[in-house]
């Protein structure tokens, strides 16, 4: 009798053992109600749109070996190579296709690069404060391509016939340069810095200001037209789509 009682313990032991795993792998709910609610997680590999769909997220990969303070511009040339300019450190840092880490090509005097732009073999970077834009061509060391009087160059862009645009500031003002590095007032407008350039779909310059936020576009003949008073502080990213507002 006592045997049996103790294998009748024993067998009801080895089943209570082997239901743990059972119960502790039960489905778990929980309600998000509201926008809030679902700010308050962390997305990982995944997308969530204004309208609150999730889908799944771009794959991301950090080719950087360093990590600067701050990456406040970034560009990408005709043959893959990734151009990036970094804070505090003021670095020109290049990603080939085919490279495992960055490369450091430039490192300014200046604290921080804002801006990169390309225009064929030619890479122009341009530095705050005491702005300065430079340029790299291949292997040649990085030489000074145009010294405005203003301090800070928070935008560039090329324009169609190959001319670098510069935004900058305090106060606002936007030059055209040259090939050869001549430039150019093009506008100064009523406003603190020019932070955006971009050219739009049918090749004319756009440029987005900072206090106040405005949308300008420049004709064929470089007169600027406001496309858009914000009434917001700045407008810092122009899309290319715009050009139809």
């Amino acid at each position: 009798m006592s045997r049996l009682i103790s294998g009748l313990l024993f067998s009801l032991a080895c089943l209570a053992t082997l239901s743990l795993p059972l119960i502790a792998s039960g489905p778990s709910f929980w309600t998000v109600a509201t926008t809030v609610d679902l700010l308050k997680g962390t997305s990982e590999g995944v997308y969530v749109s204004l309208g609150g769909q999730v889908t799944p997220g771009p794959a991301l990969t950090n080719r950087m070996s360093t990590t600067p303070a701050q990456v406040w511009s970034i560009a990408r040339a005709q043959d893959g190579t990734l151009w990036a300019g970094t804070g505090s450190d003021g670095r020109v840092i290049r990603l080939r296709p085919d490279q495992a880490a960055e490369e450091t090509v430039f490192d300014a005097p200046e604290a921080n690069i804002f801006a990169i732009a390309i225009e064929g073999s030619r890479v122009f970077a341009a530095s705050s404060p005491d702005g300065k834009v430079y340029v790299i061509e291949g292997d040649a060391p990085a030489r000074v391509f145009f010294d405005p009087t203003e301090n800070y160059i928070w935008a560039m862009a090329v324009d169609r016939a190959g001319r670098l645009w510069v935004g900058a500031g305090n106060p606002a003002v936007i030059y055209r340069v040259a090939a050869d590095g001549t430039s150019q007032v093009v506008h100064r407008p009523s406003a603190t810095h020019v932070v955006s350039l971009q050219v739009d779909e049918q090749g004319l310059m756009m440029a987005g200001t900072e206090s106040p936020g405005r949308l300008y576009r420049f004709g064929a003949d470089d007169q600027p037209f406001v496309l858009l008073d914000s009434g917001l502080a700045e407008l810092r990213a122009i899309a290319v789509g715009a050009a139809n507002v």
